[in-house]
């Protein structure tokens, strides 16, 4: 929501079609517990993103070239900016994100770029 390029943000997954582009979908992915020492344990948290962008009034090659490189690049700036999470029981909160899939989706309702995004959070808690 901090990415003035991005127009619209999901929490959850979407039945339907976002009302304005480029939008983020986001929803947690999977979660790791592991015990790191006798006090304490890892977690990690991942979230899947999707980025999307519209292709009307724009064909393909702007879309892969242009403008969703460009959203990918302004979420992954803000990210790397603000990859201290703050602290929890004393221990710091980091995040990553990592890029996956990019690809075109063809629907009833037009065509749609997108890139899947993944964010990873770690952080240690106190047993």
């Amino acid at each position: 929501e901090a990415v003035p390029a991005v127009k619209e943000v999901y929490a959850y997954p979407l039945a339907g079609n976002p009302k304005q582009y480029p939008a983020v979908i986001f929803f947690p992915d999977s979660f790791e517990n592991s015990f790191e020492t006798v006090a304490e344990n890892q977690k990690v948290y991942r979230f899947k993103m999707w980025v999307i962008v519209d292709l009307a009034g724009t064909d393909e090659e702007a879309a892969f070239t242009s403008i969703l490189p460009n959203v990918v690049d302004k979420i992954a700036t803000k990210f790397d900016a603000e990859w201290n999470g703050g602290t929890h029981d004393g221990h710091r909160i980091s995040q990553v994100l990592d890029t996956g899939f990019w690809g075109l989706a063809e629907e009833q309702s037009g065509k749609r770029a997108f890139a899947e995004l993944t964010l990873t959070v770690k952080l240690l808690t106190n047993n």
